[in-house]
């Protein structure tokens, strides 16, 4: 196999790139914030904007950089991603519209769920990061 990333896997870098860009926004505004009235305190959103723009990060950097653990390490991120996801929207969201679009919202966390795993477990993207000597 050549040493070229597979398109798959410079997409999903891409994905992931665009989740931390997403959560260093939540991190930022959280600390710019006028005072609100929230479910959760103020620490929290810049907390978890800060822990999960890191963990992109972190990924983004095993995936373009070719490390073996990348391939492992996105699927339990994404599904980490998704238990908090479902547990902040479920114990903390109380907008109606939020509480009206959870079917969608849960089928869309199940469809980039079952990509990624998809991509990830693919034959020429396993060889990729197998062939790797990190």
């Amino acid at each position: 196999m050549s040493n070229q990333r597979p398109r798959s896997v410079t997409w999903t870098t891409v994905g992931v790139l665009i989740f931390s860009a997403s959560n260093m926004v939540r991190l930022i505004l959280s600390l710019s914030l006028v005072p609100l009235q929230l479910t959760v305190p103020q620490w929290y959103i810049s907390l978890t904007g800060a822990f999960w723009s890191a963990v992109g990060l972190w990924i983004t950097y095993g995936l373009l950089f070719r490390k073996k653990w990348a391939r492992k390490w996105i699927l339990r991120v994404s599904l980490g991603y998704a238990v908090w996801y479902w547990l902040d929207k479920l114990f903390f969201v109380k907008a109606d519209y939020v509480i009206a679009t959870r079917l969608v919202s849960f089928a869309l966390t199940i469809l980039i769920l079952g990509v990624i795993r998809h991509i990830m477990q693919r034959s020429i993207p396993k060889a990729y990061f197998m062939e790797t000597t990190q």
